[in-house]
């Protein structure tokens, strides 16, 4: 599962809209949006307050967007 549809989960559960969310992060309801279809990238100081708002480890919401593999 990607980063943003693990995002989508994770705010459905806490049954919070993207504009609630939006706005508890500080951005547009469009930016939230952008993130859970993954056209936009989440900037450092948005995710970092992601994390606090969804009460969630950073391993949970990128736990599957890392294949591993060398470099």
């Amino acid at each position: 599962m990607s980063f943003g549809k693990r995002l989508r989960e994770r705010r459905r559960e806490l049954g919070m809209s993207q504009g609630e969310l939006a706005l508890r992060l500080g951005v547009t309801a469009a930016a939230v949006s952008n993130y859970e279809s993954g056209q936009n990238a989440v900037r450092e100081e948005v995710l970092l307050k992601m994390f606090q708002v969804l009460d969630v480890d950073p391993n949970y919401l990128y736990q599957d967007a890392f294949t591993g593999g060398g470099f």
